[in-house]
């Protein structure tokens, strides 16, 4: 994500695989000096399940970490959108970034319906 002023805040989940209904590891790096990264939080786009909030740790470094949970959900496909808060010189953001999941089987499926 690039801010105004050319500032540049990254995400990486350094665990994999991701599964739903265990909590992950969600890392990120932004000048702390002038980025605080506050909370991230998981949505269901079509369906309302949700997370709960994680509130980001400072590790110091301009390095911060939220542990976040994908809620169970019992569809083979299921699209989601990670809401990552943050305040930069004091203006609160939202930065959505839109995923999805899906299991073994629909991966399995559509591997074959679509070479």
């Amino acid at each position: 994500l690039t801010l105004p002023g050319n500032l540049r805040v990254t995400l990486s989940v350094p665990g994999r695989p991701i599964v739903p209904s265990q909590s992950f590891v969600i890392e990120a790096r932004g000048e702390q000096d002038r980025i605080q990264l506050l909370s991230a939080q998981i949505h269901g786009v079509e369906t309302p399940l949700s997370g709960d909030v994680a509130a980001f740790s400072d590790r110091g470094d301009d390095s911060f970490g939220a542990r976040v949970n994908i809620p169970l959900c019992t569809t083979s496909r299921m699209n989601w959108q990670l809401r990552v808060l943050l305040r930069l010189d004091g203006q609160y953001l939202e930065w959505p970034l839109p995923f999805y999941t899906e299991t073994a089987a629909a991966y399995a499926s559509d591997k074959h319906r679509f070479p």
